[in-house]
């Protein structure tokens, strides 16, 4: 269920919490990644490392902002008011259009301009494009309105390398003027596609976490120097917001959430963060693992773990949280 967005107040407050920005200009049909590096007024001002990004902007244009808060995803229509040499974006909402939605997905997506070919009871061939993918699911537009929420469909879809092949299920969909997206979860996946499918969001990953490096190649402006890299890791269904509320009034600005340690190996590797933090609901197998591996390959790190209050005198906790900072809720 999507709300509209009335309020600009709302939109800035949502943006306290939020480090990267995805953004879509008029002139430039593709989806990047930015800084933001300060919120004044009605204004988003964003650092922009004119040596990767060749876009095509100017003052007055049209950018489509998207980004995720408080357990809501967030699309808005904006403008853009200056722009500095390539390297700052000053962005302003004061005529501004958008809607949020309830975010409930469990994985990042990444935006993509893939083909799908779609095949339904082996009758019904139809051609779309996947317009984003993670490792559930995927976002699907094509023309005509051919399927309803429940159906399962049969998708091909050529990736970078490989071809990846899945059965999914439609669980929502919305059309507007003639074009339909599904948002289809996928239920039937062999090992092999899998990995497939892994590999291809892991290339998503290393190029939006290339962005942290630019962040401390920025010389220009010295609020972008920070004094502490921080990690959350988080296990639980829903992500925590407190946490990003907690580390905001630290002013800890230069921090991240994911979701699964084995994909950012490379990421601890470069960005060597120094406090990580596992925000968990159980000590699973899972987490004790990274854990270890944590304390085995990143000796200098220190991790902190927060875990339900519930645990505190539990069998399960002694020895794994030794020499961890252990905070409870």
């Amino acid at each position: 269920m999507s709300i509209n967005l009335t309020a600009v107040e709302e939109i800035i407050e949502a943006l306290k919490y939020v480090s990267l920005i995805k953004i879509n200009f008029e002139r430039d049909n593709n989806w990047n990644v930015f800084m933001i590096h300060e919120i004044k007024n009605n204004e988003i001002v964003l650092i922009v490392d004119s040596n990767k990004f060749k876009i095509d902007v100017r003052e007055n244009d049209a950018a489509y902002l998207k980004f995720m808060s408080n357990q809501y995803e967030y699309f808005v229509y904006a403008s853009v008011i200056e722009v500095t040499d390539y390297k700052i974006l000053v962005i302003s909402l004061e005529n501004f259009s958008g809607q949020k939605f309830f975010n409930v997905r469990k994985h990042n997506r990444f935006d993509t301009d893939f083909e799908v070919n779609i095949i339904k009871d082996e009758l019904l061939k139809l051609k779309g494009k996947i317009k984003n993918i993670s490792l559930s699911g995927a976002l699907i537009k094509l023309e005509g309105n051919n399927f309803e929420n429940g159906d399962l469909i049969n998708l091909n879809m050529p990736m970078s390398e490989n071809t990846l092949k899945a059965t999914a299920k439609v669980i929502r969909k919305s059309i507007q003027k003639g074009v339909t997206n599904y948002g289809v979860e996928f239920i039937n996946m062999t090992e092999e596609n899998y990995v497939i499918l892994k590999n291809e969001v892991m290339k998503f990953e290393k190029k939006l976490y290339k962005m942290f490096k630019f962040l401390k190649e920025f010389k220009d402006l010295e609020d972008t120097v920070y004094e502490k890299n921080i990690l959350v890791l988080n296990y639980n269904r829903y992500e925590n917001v407190d946490i990003r509320e907690s580390l905001s009034k630290l002013r800890a600005q230069n921090y991240e959430v994911i979701h699964d340690f084995e994909y950012y190996i490379d990421y601890f590797e470069s960005e060597k963060p120094d406090i990580v933090i596992i925000d968990t609901d159980d000590i699973t197998q899972k987490v004790e693992n990274t854990i270890n591996k944590i304390k085995t390959n990143f000796r200098n790190i220190l991790i902190m773990i927060i875990i339900p209050y519930k645990l505190i005198n539990t069998k399960k906790i002694t020895g794994i949280l030794e020499n961890l900072v252990v905070l409870y809720r």
